[in-house]
């Protein structure tokens, strides 16, 4: 990585796409098993979540939700702080 980059030539908002939405593909696996959020209702009619593959379930969450909306809004934040969130050892 340079310790300076030159900007003075840069033209703002170049690849700036306002109307689209970002698509972030992040494919962690390297059997090439995609994983994929399933949504489901527990005994007591609440909605959870889970992250599995086809054949292994990789993350189950531990919170449960009154509303199926609730629990999407849940998942949507899981999707964009994983893509940042750094490795803590505890």
């Amino acid at each position: 990585m340079k310790k300076e980059y030159d900007f003075s030539n840069a033209e703002r908002g170049r690849f700036y796409r306002g109307s689209k939405p970002l698509r972030v593909v992040v494919n962690v696996s390297e059997s090439g098993a995609h994983s994929h959020f399933e949504v489901y209702s527990d005994s007591q009619g609440k909605y959870r979540f889970r992250l599995a593959t086809a054949s292994t379930v990789i993350f189950t969450s531990e919170h449960d939700y009154d509303t199926k909306d609730d629990c999407l809004a849940a998942i949507s934040i899981v999707r964009l702080d994983s893509i940042v969130a750094p490795t803590v050892f505890s």
